[in-house]
């Protein structure tokens, strides 16, 4: 199901958080995930783990899919070769977001789903700058900023 490395003991948790919030494909199949991953360089575990619902999931509230009246200052983190969260389904909801407020995008040009770790040091420097305002000496890619 993919070749993405997963901390083990956060595995199931992720699986419940994704089957009970995240899963807007709750009837995709095994097979599905296999197509959906077949040109890519790495995939995460879970949508193969979300097929056939393996841990029971928790209702959804109120709260579930509805955007906030209002946020601070928001810096989102994304890879551009995310596996886990399509590129083009961030943006579409970081327009939304940016509804609210200030969102600011941090694009990793080749960056897989957990860019803050996997990267060599750029998704850092722009978390350093978004929270201290220091300057960053070398972009490594294109930043978008907004509202």
């Amino acid at each position: 199901m993919g070749s993405f490395p997963q901390l083990p003991p956060s595995t199931p948790l992720v699986i419940l958080i994704s089957g009970s919030e995240n899963d807007l494909q709750p009837g995709r199949t095994e097979d599905a995930v296999k197509q959906e991953e077949a040109g890519l360089l790495f995939a995460s575990s879970i949508p193969g783990h979300l097929t056939g619902r393996p841990i029971p999931s928790y209702e959804r509230d109120e709260w579930f899919a509805r955007l906030p009246a209002r946020l601070p200052p928001t810096l989102v983190l994304h890879g551009d070769r995310d596996a886990k969260t399509d590129y083009g389904a961030a943006l579409r909801h970081i327009e939304a977001l940016r509804k609210a407020g200030p969102v600011q995008l941090f694009t990793n040009q080749g960056g897989g789903h957990s860019v803050l770790w996997a990267d060599d040091k750029c998704s850092a420097d722009e978390v350093k700058q978004f929270v201290l305002g220091d300057e960053v000496k070398t972009r490594c890619v294109v930043v978008t900023y907004s509202h």
